[in-house]
């Protein structure tokens, strides 16, 4: 493989890093296609099935979906208590008036669970990675710039940053991809062994899966990185770049010019005749 298709193809591992970051937030959030199938846990309600009681409450980082009789409404819920969140189902629900004293337990336990229990570890590792790849945008662009000392002072100041920011979230998506694994088989378990509870909480795959592929695709992407942008003695590179040493750009200061050749070799002059001899 060439340098250039390398180059390529690890600039091209942000993008679906990026998608699976982006879709494991939004889960729960509206009911797009495919977006309540994203969540951490669920809660099933196995006593009372009434048209006018929540069925099943499916909870993801900022938002859940609450099932009905034949109806399925996800919503926001960061910031929000129970209380406002019924009042927005009821709100939304056509022609049903959901009780307050059968789903206000269910509303409450799916709260805990999101706040105090899933930590938001994933979150921070996309900042993060945004703010790595950002930088790093910064750093490829310096290599545009002519080559002096503070230039090359400021791209190791980048690279350096750029690094830490990448490889911080690469450590902040694996721990939480494992939390969230913990989590959800620490309460399937919990649920099997209390069999007498009113509430079924199970876990969901699809969420981990996402984040086990944004974890991987990071990692890759954060290898090509570093392989990218090398120190080579006392020297930053970057493979593929346009930019060499002794070299200038368009819009670069050009070089002085050359200085005058040397005045042109002067003859030396040839000696006098020799004197006409005496005559005798």
């Amino acid at each position: 493989m060439q340098k250039g298709d390398f180059r390529i193809g690890t600039y091209l591992l942000a993008v679906p890093s990026f998608v699976f970051f982006a879709l494991s937030l939004t889960g729960c959030v509206s009911t797009s296609s495919g977006i309540p199938d994203i969540f951490t846990a669920k809660i099933a309600n196995g006593v009372n099935t009434t048209t006018s009681t929540i069925l099943e409450v499916r909870i993801g980082y900022f938002g859940i979906c609450v099932s009905f009789v034949g109806r399925l409404d996800c919503l926001p819920s960061a910031g929000k208590t129970s209380g406002a969140l019924l009042r927005s189902l009821n709100a939304s629900t056509y022609n049903v008036t959901i009780s307050a004293s059968e789903s206000m337990d269910m509303l409450d336990l799916a709260l805990v669970i999101q706040t105090k229990i899933f930590i938001c570890l994933f979150v921070v590792a996309g900042l993060l990675y945004t703010l790595g790849v950002l930088s790093l945008f910064v750093l490829k662009r310096s290599f545009t710039a002519q080559q002096d000392e503070r230039i090359t002072r400021r791209r190791y100041t980048i690279r350096g940053a750029s690094l830490a920011l990448l490889w911080i979230s690469t450590a902040f998506t694996l721990a939480s991809a494992l939390s969230v694994n913990q989590m959800t088989s620490a309460l399937d378990y919990i649920t099997d062994v209390n069999s007498t509870s009113r509430f079924r909480i199970t876990g969901r795959k699809t969420l981990n899966v996402l984040q086990w592929l944004a974890f991987a695709f990071t990692l890759l992407f954060v290898l090509g990185v570093s392989s990218i942008f090398t120190r080579k003695g006392n020297t930053l590179g970057s493979s593929g770049s346009s930019t060499k040493t002794g070299d200038t750009n368009r819009g670069s200061v050009p070089l002085p010019p050359l200085p005058p050749p040397p005045p042109p070799f002067a003859p030396r002059p040839l000696p006098p005749p020799p004197p006409p001899p005496l005559p005798m």
